[in-house]
């Protein structure tokens, strides 16, 4: 089976979602067919941090599986509440914003960490990938890449590793997903593995996100 650039696959993904709402199809049906395959890291206003790990067969060069196994594994920090503090030592936001919000007495928005690798053998090979970041959510909407009250968050990717292979990331940033609901973001981290076999350089595409929610639970996806 040949391999399907990302830019392809986001084309793809742009026509079905065009063509789900011509069919009357819901947001809920699209969130509910690529979230229910995806590692589940839920959120309430103050969660203990989650580690949770997920093996599934790989797909090698030769389009055949079985032959390896991918690893991906979630580690999520615990949801931490903005404080009025916090909130009145912002320099990002005005002197009407940090009244406003100190006055309200309601600091309703979180922060959390995540940190999302996959790993794997491929042709006796091992390598590993992943991408980490921090958001913000308070339950109407969720943000990393654009602050809000003078809030921003992070995301770096490229932090893995491989024995005999190397890493190339193509696409490190954010995405609006509109098609999965309102309010949705995801973040994504596309790279290649690279590697020299029998004398040949060859690379094999891949990408891992993550969609969150305004809920601030995050589905977390990898595709190879």
């Amino acid at each position: 089976m040949g391999k399907v650039s990302m830019r392809t696959r986001t084309a793809l993904l742009a026509c079905l979602s065009g063509l789900a709402v011509l069919l009357g199809s819901s947001v809920g049906a699209a969130q509910a067919r690529e979230d229910a395959a995806a590692i589940v890291v839920a959120a309430t206003s103050a969660p203990a941090s989650q580690t949770t790990t997920s093996t599934v067969d790989c797909v090698q060069g030769d389009g055949t599986t079985g032959s390896c196994k991918a690893t991906m594994s979630v580690d999520v920090s615990a949801a931490t509440r903005a404080s009025l503090v916090q909130i009145e030592s912002d320099p990002n936001l005005t002197l009407a914003q940090r009244s406003q919000m100190v006055a309200s007495g309601t600091i309703t928005f979180y922060y959390r960490t995540f940190s999302h690798t996959v790993s794997s053998w491929y042709g006796g090979w091992a390598w590993s990938e992943g991408h980490s970041g921090g958001y913000y959510y308070n339950g109407s909407k969720v943000w990393l890449a654009v602050a809000n009250y003078g809030y921003k968050g992070w995301h770096q990717c490229n932090y893995g590793s491989g024995f005999g292979y190397s890493i190339k990331v193509t696409f490190c940033g954010e995405r609006q997903r509109p098609d999965l609901g309102t309010n949705v973001i995801a973040e994504y981290d596309n790279f290649e593995v690279h590697a020299v076999a029998k004398g040949i350089p060859i690379y094999d595409s891949k990408s891992m996100w993550v969609n969150l929610y305004p809920s601030g639970v995050g589905y977390y996806h990898w595709m190879n």
